[in-house]
């Protein structure tokens, strides 16, 4: 399963536990309705901001959210952010940035 199928799952499930339509979460994201749709079924990529504000329309953690079950070895999984980092915008570089500064207090 990847990444994205994974968070679009989690998604979905707090979406259908709010009993919201994916319109009413769409419209609350500023995105369009069949885009949020293709996010919970992992059809694309979404902006980091896209699932920040996520979060906080159901006050979770963003971690929560993002977070994967891991098996693979600490050097595959810098590999892995080195490989996804090459791909970000400058912006997103410092919210990244930001957020690891969170996960090492």
């Amino acid at each position: 399963m990847t990444d994205y199928k994974r968070i679009g799952e989690k998604m979905k499930k707090l979406r259908k536990e709010s009993r919201k339509t994916q319109f009413e979460i769409a419209e609350k994201l500023f995105i369009h309705p069949k885009h949020y749709g293709k996010i919970e079924r992992g059809c694309v990529e979404a902006k980091l901001d896209t699932f920040e504000r996520f979060a906080k329309i159901y006050n979770v953690d963003l971690r929560h959210l993002l977070e994967k079950p891991c098996s693979d070895s600490p050097e595959e999984i810098i590999a892995k952010i080195h490989m996804t980092l090459t791909k970000c915008k400058t912006d997103d570089l410092w919210k990244i940035l930001q957020m690891v500064k969170i996960f090492n207090t």
